[in-house]
């Protein structure tokens, strides 16, 4: 009902998420400016009986909430007159493309090169903001260091155990047939 208090039924759900134990969904339409308050009241119904909080997104909040994760370059970009901080940001976002680009084969586990990439992906941007700290207040990037801590360690733990797995089998395939079960 929320989603029409304008009573034009051109109000539309464009995008539902679940994230971090809060639901957003993102509505557009040429009345979502009536639309939206209306829907924001109403949905706190749905939190009363248990559903995570609701937050309902304007098109303008949804745009900047649901950003598309950058796609992967060919090249840096770095231009001889780019400013240390310009050059900075070039150099990160390509690694940070690269390290995403590789997140979902590493999360299937099918390719263990998809797990390598991403490693060194996750290493290059860490050694980068090292690079560059002096472009960007520290405080600012220590808590994406930290991220980027745990994402490396946590991809080494799994890549240690890909090449343990990696050498059994070769060990394995060694064997003579009757004592590969074993």
């Amino acid at each position: 009902m929320g989603l029409d208090q304008s009573s034009s039924q051109q109000t539309v759900i464009d995008r539902v998420e679940l994230a971090r134990g809060e639901l957003w969904i993102a509505i557009s339409g040429p009345d979502v400016e009536t639309d939206a308050p209306a829907a924001q009241h109403n949905a706190r119904f749905w939190e009363k009986i248990g559903y995570p909080p609701v937050k309902i997104l304007l098109p303008e909040e949804a745009k900047a909430r649901f950003m598309p994760f950058p796609e992967p370059l060919e090249m840096i970009g770095m231009q001889s007159d780019d400013s240390f901080a310009e050059a900075g940001r070039k150099v990160m976002l390509f690694h940070f493309a690269e390290m995403l680009h590789n997140e979902a084969g590493t999360r299937l586990g099918e390719d263990i090169e998809a797990l390598h990439d991403m490693r060194v992906a996750t290493r290059r941007l860490r050694a980068s903001f090292d690079v560059f700290a002096g472009a960007f207040e520290a405080k600012e990037m220590k808590r994406y260091r930290t991220g980027l801590r745990a994402t490396g360690q946590a991809l080494g733990q799994v890549r240690d155990l890909d090449v343990m797995i990696e050498k059994a089998e070769r060990y394995c395939n060694r064997l003579p047939e009757a004592e590969r079960p074993g």
